[in-house]
C-alpha cells in the first residue's frame, strides 16, 4: 500500500514499489533555457492498493552524470520512500465515471 504520512514541514512521505526503471529527463527552468536533470519514477502501492504515483526528483544543474549513475540503482521492483513538499503535488482522477455538481452558495446582499 502506498502510505502517506504528513511531516511537520508540510512535506508528504510516500512509500511503494517502482513499477518501472527510473528515467532521466530534463526540465527547462526559465526563458534562458537553463535546465536541470530530473529523475522520474512511477511507484505503485503494495498489497491490495494500486495507485500509481509519478515522482519527479530534480537534481542540481551540474548533476547529469551523478543522476545517470543513480538511475541505474532505481530499477523496477525496488521499494522506495519519497519525501516531497505538499506544494506542487496534484492528484489526477483520470478515469472519473461520474461528477455531481451543486450550485454555488451565495450570500444575501444587505
Amino acid at each position: 500500500m502506498i502510505t502517506a504520512q504528513p511531516q511537520a514541514t508540510a512535506d508528504m512521505q510516500l512509500s511503494g514499489t517502482l513499477a518501472a526503471d527510473a528515467q532521466l529527463r530534463t526540465r527547462v527552468l526559465d526563458g534562458d533555457n537553463h535546465t536541470v536533470p530530473v529523475i522520474c519514477l512511477v511507484m505503485l502501492g503494495t498489497g491490495t492498493s494500486y495507485m500509481p504515483v509519478h515522482v519527479e526528483w530534480p537534481q542540481p544543474a551540474d548533476g547529469y552524470h551523478a543522476a545517470e549513475q543513480l538511475i541505474k540503482t532505481l530499477k523496477r521492483g525496488t521499494t522506495v520512500t519519497v519525501q516531497a513538499p505538499l506544494l506542487g503535488m496534484r492528484l489526477v482522477a483520470a478515469n472519473a465515471h461520474q461528477v455531481h455538481a451543486s450550485a454555488p452558495h451565495t450570500q444575501p446582499h444587505h
